[in-house]
């Protein structure tokens, strides 16, 4: 099946090397490029699932001003993969907000488009959206894979994400805010202090959740809905 591409990238030079390298890709890929935010804007807007994936640049005409693109296209499509274009770090956080598949930091190596894309073949539409960008307490950000999280416990204004292959990521965030961030197909907050993956729950009972090496309690204040939600998964998996 064919890929429908589109380099959304200000500067000419820069356009023309992510396309001229996407073309170099050994893929059935059709690639259109655009020098301003407001025309990929206004195809979206008219057709929502237009491309399969774009590349867009951080940085038009004011910081960040790609990064509102990307919303835009969210707002309409959770189809598209989207890949941010940066000359920085600085707009991890917002990346992260639109569910970008990746971010590149340029100037951009053939390497990493090729990885990109080939990321984008080898994985679904879910796993290719189901990841997280996590800031470290030491202030480096973490991407993490939705699927690789096994819970994530709270104390105040601490987190930990622990992870299937047993890492553990200290952050500093609200569970709050945390849960509005996941999938929340897979994740339910079941505690004041936890959200867990159901993936990797063995069984539930009424107080907790059984994981193969500990179990995750679920509070009275939670138990109805997640209930509900866990019940309702059990039965999209039938």
């Amino acid at each position: 099946m064919k890929i429908r591409a589109a380099v959304c990238e200000k500067d000419v030079k820069r356009r023309e090397y992510v396309v001229a390298n996407i073309r170099e890709l050994p893929l059935d890929i059709e690639c259109k490029e655009y020098n301003n935010i407001y025309d990929l804007k206004e195809v979206f807007h008219d057709h929502a699932n237009a491309y399969d994936i774009i590349f867009v640049a951080a940085t038009f005409n004011q910081h960040g001003d790609g990064l509102d693109l990307a919303k835009y296209i969210r707002e309409v499509s959770l189809e598209v993969a989207i890949v941010v274009l940066a000359d920085n770090r600085d707009y991890y956080r917002e990346a992260f907000d639109v569910f970008a598949m990746a971010y590149l930091l340029k100037p951009l190596k053939y390497r990493e488009l090729d990885r990109c894309l080939t990321f984008y073949t080898k994985n679904s539409k879910v796993e290719r959206r189901a990841s997280w960008m996590v800031k470290g307490k030491g202030g480096h950000w973490v991407r993490v894979f939705c699927r690789d999280i096994l819970y994530i416990e709270s104390n105040n204004r601490e987190i930990v994400v622990h992870l299937s292959n047993g890492t553990e990521i200290a952050s500093y965030a609200k569970l709050g805010t945390v849960e509005e961030q996941l999938p929340e197909e897979n994740f339910i907050r079941c505690h004041q202090s936890y959200i867990i993956n159901i993936f990797y729950a063995n069984e539930m009972t009424p107080s907790a959740f059984h994981l193969d090496e500990m179990d995750i309690p679920i509070s009275r204040k939670f138990q109805p809905v997640v209930k509900e939600k866990y019940y309702q998964y059990m039965f999209n998996r039938i």
